[in-house]
């Protein structure tokens, strides 16, 4: 009954033969991690092509060395196994960088500190029933090729809106030493945490995985196959610079954090620290991760002072650069630009 159990939760990383705004993280050639080419995925997966088809890595190289939005086609979707790929298309907006933040930001916060999880309020939550009851409100209803980072964004946000909880997230990065030995198909994955009083270490609401709040140790167990340690770093680099000699790797981030590559910038350029939540961000999370999205986003006009509205409001946007803005609100109002009717 458990293999059954850890076999039907793996299907959640499952991911459709077409996939959406993909983007190539690193590229390797035969021999670095098996016969094949191997292609890190910005949703996680690790996919290969053929070895003996060069037209097709070069235009995987192409695509990673511009950093271009593709689409890849695959020839096998096996759960825990790479797959094959043996088509990639350029998506509509192949010319230029897959960059989902915004220059929009608290400006008039500084913060120095490179620790995504500094200088964050992160809520304490008094008992485990209430860290259950916080799952139990995230929408389950997701969809199954939905990728991991959307769906904790969408859930973090749906607690803050629905409970004004601030839950952060953690990252767990499997190293390349244990990605060669276990011929591992993700290179990481993502889920909100949250604080218990009482309880030293994090509760883990992975709502794609468990019904329940795991630990962190029973967490990390349904991915790491040898029941290693994980090691806890907060900077990305600890990561990478690590990944030859230890199993996996634990980063803590704040809600805002979206994509790896946000934790990567924030340690080479501070003002890439993640404040509020930023529109196109919510809006691209809410449409990939739910089955069934309107279009709207949860709004609540008592929290508009809070924290995470900061970068949206008027006084802030007024006060940047022509530049800055992606586009010109005008007389828009705030809950009209939230839910995107202009």
């Amino acid at each position: 009954m458990k293999i059954i159990i850890i076999t039907a939760i793996m299907g959640f990383f499952y991911q459709s033969n077409l996939a959406f705004s993909a983007q190539i993280v690193e590229f390797y050639n035969p021999g670095d991690y098996g016969d094949n080419y191997c292609l890190f995925m910005d949703d996680g997966e690790i996919v290969e092509i053929d070895k003996n088809d060069e037209e097709l890595a070069k235009k995987a190289l192409q695509s990673f060395e511009h950093s271009l939005e593709i689409r890849i086609s695959k020839l096998n979707t096996i759960e825990d196994e790479r797959s094959l790929i043996h088509g990639i298309e350029f998506s509509d907006n192949a010319s230029v960088e897959k960059e989902y933040y915004s220059r929009r930001r608290n400006r008039s916060v500084e913060i120095q500190s490179i620790d995504p999880l500094s200088n964050y309020n992160l809520t304490t939550l008094a008992t485990y029933d209430d860290a259950q009851k916080i799952m139990d409100g995230f929408n389950g209803a997701t969809r199954d090729e939905s990728q991991c980072y959307n769906r904790a964004h969408v859930w973090t946000y749906q607690a803050f809106t629905n409970n004004q909880v601030n839950l952060g997230k953690v990252w767990i990065f499997f190293s390349k030493k244990y990605i060669k030995e276990y011929r591992y198909k993700w290179w990481f994955h993502i889920a909100p945490f949250t604080m218990v009083e009482g309880y030293e270490k994090p509760y883990i609401l992975d709502r794609g995985f468990t019904m329940v709040p795991y630990t962190l140790e029973n967490w990390k167990n349904i991915y790491i196959k040898n029941q290693a340690e994980c090691k806890t770093v907060n900077r990305y680099s600890d990561y990478t610079k690590n990944t030859n000699t230890e199993t996996c790797f634990f980063m803590f981030s704040s809600q805002y954090y979206w994509q790896p590559k946000h934790l990567k910038d924030l340690e080479r350029k501070k003002d890439k620290y993640q404040w509020g939540y930023e529109l196109g961000e919510l809006r691209h999370a809410y449409k990939d991760a739910l089955i069934e999205w309107d279009g709207d986003l949860p709004y609540r006009a008592d929290l508009e002072n809070y924290n995470a509205y900061k970068p949206e409001s008027p006084a802030k946007l007024d006060s940047m650069p022509q530049y800055e803005r992606n586009y010109d609100y005008g007389d828009c109002s705030l809950r009209d630009r939230w839910s995107g009717k202009c």
